[in-house]
């Protein structure tokens, strides 16, 4: 054996022991299973298509406290034997203007029978809001809370009950929209009134709200969409 051999030799086998360590710090994380990552895999010198980098195993101790303990556990779940089913009841949970037509999924994966699609709950219609909060505080749990919110700046951070967040969605439209998207909300709602500010700032960048506005108005007017004032 060259020294050059000999060097390859003590290279491949410093990297087989890093990879071992490597594997058994992974399997003590709480998430238990992943990937190795292709950062760690170049610099141990594995092949990326390598079987030894898709696996890797969780200790036996994390195995016997997760709520899905084999691949074998997945395979039998309702939403895979009939997902027609399944997700029929699920939604049957929720308030719906129009029930859904019989079929509750269809698809379409052959281009030689049309346009590839994938069809849910095809004839029904909801409100997703309703869903989201009405119903919630119907069900007497308008004092629970709904959201945890983080600002953009540290310390900037608060909570809202359901009965909170009805009263803010129901009257203020998220100010990250585009004038595009901000026209087909008002052209959907056909408010009488708008009610905005110059500018605001998100973080160390300036939002101007007043010009966004401006443009959506505009943009509305063309879809016969015509709002009476405009306070800012």
């Amino acid at each position: 054996m060259t020294a050059g051999q000999a060097a390859v030799s003590s290279r491949r086998s410093l990297a087989s022991s890093d990879h071992l360590r490597h594997v058994e710090s992974m399997a003590q994380l709480p998430s238990g299973a992943g990937r190795i990552s292709h950062l760690n895999a170049v610099i141990l010198g594995e092949s990326l298509a390598s079987e030894e980098n898709d696996l890797v195993f969780p200790s036996h101790d994390f195995s016997r406290q997760a709520l899905v303990s084999s691949p074998k556990q997945v395979r039998p779940v309702p939403s895979i034997e009939d997902p027609a089913g399944f997700w029929s009841e699920i939604a049957s949970q929720f308030y719906w203007n129009n029930k859904w037509d019989p079929e509750v999924y269809s698809e379409n994966i052959d281009v030689r029978k049309g346009t590839v699609k994938f069809e849910w709950f095809k004839g029904g219609s909801t409100n997703i809001s309703y869903n989201a909060l009405d119903r919630n505080i119907e069900a007497g749990n308008g004092g629970k809370v709904a959201i945890y919110w983080e600002g953009n700046e540290p310390g900037d951070d608060g909570q809202l009950t359901y009965a909170q967040l009805l009263e803010k969605v129901c009257q203020v439209v998220f100010a990250g929209f585009s004038a595009e998207s901000l026209a087909q909300r008002i052209i959907d709602c056909k408010p009488k009134v708008v009610i905005t500010c110059n500018a605001v700032r998100r973080g160390s960048k300036s939002i101007h709200l007043k010009e966004i506005v401006d443009n959506a108005l505009i943009e509305s007017v063309k879809h016969g969409v015509s709002v009476g004032m405009l306070v800012f």
